[in-house]
């Protein structure tokens, strides 16, 4: 029973090597990681593409000072601006650029196209029933 369940931590602990050293290849040319990728995803999604540094930390499940530091470095890249929030000057905010709009698309469409090469393989209903899998798994570790 135990080497079944080893066997099968480690497929998906190949698998998501395999992807995450597709993407990141791709992701280095646009000065970018996965991370900072997700984090730009959630901008383009917000209302106005800003949010609280409160909210990232809370959507991505990252702890403030990791939110805080990839801030910095987007900011440094000039793919977001950091300013206080109108209500309360001490509420960081993080407001997309445009710049920062162009490469989080950019990035994101070749992420779907990784997963849509790996995916591939399946029919239409194994990708359904592989995500609904994923999703349980996911919810029984939360």
């Amino acid at each position: 029973m135990y080497q079944s369940q080893n066997l099968n931590l480690s497929l998906m602990k190949q698998i998501q090597n395999e992807m995450s050293r597709k993407i990141n290849n791709v992701l280095k040319k646009r000065e970018l990681t996965m991370p900072q990728t997700e984090l730009l995803a959630k901008l383009i999604e917000s209302k106005h593409n800003k949010m609280t540094l409160k909210e990232l930390e809370k959507a991505l499940c990252l702890s403030q000072p990791v939110i805080s530091e990839m801030a910095i470095r987007l900011e440094n890249k000039g793919f977001v601006q950091i300013c206080g929030s109108e209500q309360d000057k001490r509420i960081r905010v993080l407001k997309l650029t445009k710049l920062g709009e162009k490469q989080g698309k950019a990035a994101a469409k070749y992420i779907a196209e990784v997963e849509r090469k790996m995916l591939f393989c399946l029919t239409k209903e194994e990708r359904k029933n592989l995500k609904e899998l994923l999703q349980k798994i996911w919810e029984s570790i939360e």
